[in-house]
């Protein structure tokens, strides 16, 4: 996590989704909790993402 001034922060990372995952559509949600001024705090962001169908394999000429 990087200190970007102020009260921001930014971090970053990845991850793989698993290989049986059914092809759809999909959403990710980061929630993240905190304490601020003595008092929990929370805040969250989302993005809709597609999974899409394996592609079959080239055949050889």
């Amino acid at each position: 996590m990087t200190p970007a001034g102020g009260n921001l922060l930014f971090a970053a990372s990845s991850f793989r989704l698993g290989q049986a995952m059914k092809p759809g559509t999909y959403v990710l949600e980061l929630e993240i909790t905190g304490q601020a001024r003595n008092k929990p705090e929370r805040v969250s962001q989302w993005i809709d993402f597609q999974v899409l169908p394996a592609a079959a394999p080239a055949s050889a000429p």
